[in-house]
């Protein structure tokens, strides 16, 4: 019996005729590329090792039948091309194939796309999953990595005698885990994913030679499942050859946490006479003057129409914070010791993953008596125990010890990630500042320990003096002495953003003198070469979102501190980069898994580092307000839309008595959103509450529901349906529908500057019940 099989398989638009066709070769020709076929064979008891590999130009002529034996197999084969409307040079080509004559088993087809006169030093970017092909320096540690004091090689540390250091030290080079990469020397250059791998599936380079861009773009899948896409150097790396594989079949091995050797458990696809399939992909190359241009490109492309990047309205923010409210209160009080903690450790921790941010996002929720004297007590523990010796805050505090390192990691007992100091003094300014401007004895009432504001600044003077001293922030230090254990990286990428709230709040210029130059020497050593890295802890220094992020909150916070553009031209170009992070479509999950389920929508999650490869509900650990402070200084839609994907659909992770997560308890957020089988399974949690709560409770208390420009346009981030009705003199008239079944209250922004969205107590505010129509009219 015929089957027919769609395979869809998205490159750029070539046109629907000879002059499409001649478009599509004259881009081909630009980057002294070819299109070939490839048919495959595996031998399934060797984990799908390769046996049989045939290859087949793609013919000239498009309309002509192409006729290749393969593998047992008569294959037809015909292609067509034609250009995506509202995309210029981008060019669409569907190769049919049909299985003629003969049957294979274990096998798959490929569509290459290989590019001659390649060059090593061409940046390969495959959208948070490669970041100059990953082509770093690599250690193979199991988790939780943690670079060793010693040169690879030394066994007994018990000997006197020890090997020079080389891992461990001021100036280091990005040192990255075993994770899927090109050779950064000689041997096997190859990478293998499936197109889950990456929050689009597409992969693109820039090559400085020929000063071009080229970016092959793909759906997930079809009947056969997800698509396999790989990037492979020639030994003598003359050549290169992108691919894309239905069905995936990566080859003797995959990718788990920190390792790239775990057996393959991908399999082929039996054909047989009859079946018929398509493959379509996107193909795009255009002339570009740097490497910014390649992410700017993507910017347009990652939102093609053939994605599903549909919404649903499902919980209002306010009962999100409530749910998360009342979990938190639940599960995560300490009573004994008086602090929050989120996880499973049971730390106070100053930031990365917890502390001040938490506190933050909890002072702008509705609160009872009971969380209010919480609150205070957690401040009053925070401003006697966080700051250690060396001025940085600990890196984590049990009970009332303090707990620095990884304790999976004996060589790191002192060690301080400076990303959790960076994280504690941003948000313990806010949080001063906005208790502050509603009550101005609030220190006094509070009984808050005399010298607290002097507490956080020694934070600040800290960060100050390692500027001053090493022109460089590092990764890890000394929590006693202060002194750079790991150098390098942009841990500190949100430092600059915290000095230049430090300068406004302490009244001392020199901090945001300071701040303005940690900003370029970012600029400079990372946002211009187009990664960033050493935000987690936990991944060394593989290229990671939370950086990135942190990059623009920073750049951000200057331009709003400075009115300067050159920090508003660093905050878009790191944008830009950090959406190459942003999940921008909708992955089919299996039926079977939880989050097929339970229907869980995958644009906007937030993917975390090329180690730890998952999307996320929402930014590590931030509620997303720089990018609506960029939206509202520019007017560009690509940021207000950003920051839709990811705090809109942020909400439907969270654990609920009417819609449980795994075995999360209610008001609890797993850090999940795995679209690739890297460690627990597509679609599936690990059963935790994490930071991802928090940075959900900022997004919902710190971000207006809905912001209207002053000509009245709006966007709406809430899970409510809004239309504008009209204009008045005096205000702007909307519907409302909540179609959700929980009540809500909707907090309206009327654009009057990026600085008056600081404050969320400003904001107006309306009650809508859950089925409710209403006509709200909103204040000029």
């Amino acid at each position: 019996m015929m089957r027919k099989i769609l395979l869809s398989v998205i490159v750029l638009s070539c046109g629907m005729n000879a002059l499409a066709q001649n478009t599509l070769q004259q881009q081909l020709a630009s980057m002294n590329a070819a299109l070939q076929l490839r048919f495959n064979t595996y031998d399934e008891q060797r984990y799908s090792r390769l046996i049989q590999s045939t290859t087949a130009k793609l013919s000239d002529d498009s309309n002509a039948v192409q006729e290749v034996y393969a593998n047992c197999v008569v294959w037809k084969v015909k292609y067509h091309t034609k250009p995506v409307p509202g995309y210029k040079d981008l060019m669409e080509v569907q190769v049919d194939f049909l299985v003629s004559e003969g049957e294979v088993n274990e096998a798959s087809v490929s569509l290459d796309l290989v590019f001659d006169h390649w060059r090593t030093e061409n940046f390969v970017l495959a959208p948070a999953a490669l970041y100059n092909g990953n082509r770093f320096e690599a250690r193979v540690i199991p988790y939780s990595p943690k670079l060793s004091y010693y040169a690879t090689g030394y066994k007994n540390p018990a000997e006197k005698e020890k090997d020079v250091p080389v891992d461990i030290g001021r100036q280091v080079p990005t040192i990255i885990s075993d994770v899927p990469r090109l050779s950064l020397g000689n041997g096997v250059s190859r990478v293998q994913f499936r197109s889950g791998d990456m929050s689009t599936p597409a992969i693109g380079f820039y090559s400085p030679s020929v000063q071009r861009i080229c970016w092959m773009l793909t759906e997930q899948g079809n009947q056969l499942g997800d698509y396999g896409i790989d990037i492979e150097e020639t030994k003598d790396r003359s050549r290169a050859i992108i691919s894309l594989t239905a069905p995936v079949v990566r080859e003797m091995y995959q990718y788990k946490i920190t390792t790239t050797r775990e057996p393959s458990i991908d399999r082929g696809y039996h054909f047989r006479k009859g079946d018929a399939f398509s493959i379509r992909v996107y193909l795009y190359t255009k002339p570009a003057d740097d490497l910014q241009e390649l992410f700017n490109t993507f910017s347009s492309l990652r939102t093609l129409p053939v994605y599903d990047r549909k919404m649903k309205q499902e919980l209002p923010f306010s009962m999100a914070s409530k749910i998360m409210f009342e979990g938190l209160n639940r599960n995560d009080w300490n009573e004994a010791f008086n602090y929050y903690s989120v996880g499973s450790w049971k730390r106070w921790t100053p930031g990365w993953t917890g502390g001040f941010q938490l506190l933050y996002s909890l002072l702008l929720s509705k609160q009872d008596s009971l969380t209010r004297e919480r609150i205070i007590r957690n401040l009053r523990f925070a401003f006697t125990h966080a700051v250690a010796p060396s001025g940085f805050f600990w890196d984590a505090i049990e009970k009332d010890i303090p707990v620095p390192g990884d304790f999976r990691r004996p060589h790191t007992r002192n060690w301080h990630l400076v990303r959790r100091s960076a994280d504690g003094l941003y948000y313990a300014l806010q949080l001063m500042q906005y208790l502050d401007g509603t009550d101005k004895n609030w220190a006094v009432k509070f009984q808050m320990p005399d010298g607290y504001r002097d507490t956080i600044r020694r934070v600040a003077d800290a960060f100050f003096r390692q500027w001053q001293k090493e022109g460089q922030l590092g990764q890890f230090v000394d929590n006693y002495t202060g002194e750079i254990i790991v150098g390098g990286s942009a841990s500190g990428s949100l430092v600059p953003a915290a000095l230049a709230l430090s300068a406004s709040y302490y009244k001392e210029p020199k901090f945001l003198d300071a701040a303005k130059s940690m900003m370029r020497y970012f600029d400079t050593a990372f946002i211009r070469k187009g990664y960033t890295t050493g935000g987690p802890g936990d991944a060394l220094q593989n290229p990671d979102s939370e950086s990135a992020y942190s990059m623009v909150e920073s750049a951000v916070a200057l331009y709003e501190a400075t009115g300067e553009k050159e920090w508003l031209d660093i905050a878009e170009r790191m944008t830009v980069q950090f959406a190459t992070w942003v999940s921008s479509y909708n992955y089919r999950f299996p039926s079977s898994s939880s989050f097929g389920k339970l229907g869980i929508l995958s644009n906007g999650a937030v993917w975390a580092n090329t180690q730890n490869k998952h999307g996320s509900p929402n930014i590590c650990t931030h509620g997303g307000l720089g990018l609506l402070k960029l939206y509202l200084a520019t007017g560009d839609p690509f940021y207000r839309d950003l920051l839709r994907d990811i705090v809109h659909n942020c909400v439907q992770y969270i654990s609920r008595k009417d819609k449980p997560i795994g075995a999360i308890p209610p008001g609890g957020v797993d850090e999940r959103c795995s679209t690739t089988d890297w460690l627990e399974g597509i679609g599936e949690v690990m059963n935790q509450t994490t930071w991802a709560q928090i940075a959900n409770m900022l997004s919902v208390n710190q971000l207006p529901g809905m912001v209207v420009k002053r000509d009245g346009s709006f966007v709406v981030l809430d899970h409510l349906d809004v239309k504008p009705k009209g204009i008045t003199r005096k205000a702007f008239e909307f519907e409302v529908h909540n179609a959700t079944l929980f009540d809500a209250e909707l907090k309206v922004f009327v654009e009057t500057g990026i600085m008056n969205v600081n404050q969320p107590a400003s904001f107006m505010n309306f009650s809508i019940k859950a089925g409710e129509r209403k006509l709200l009219r909103v204040s000029k």
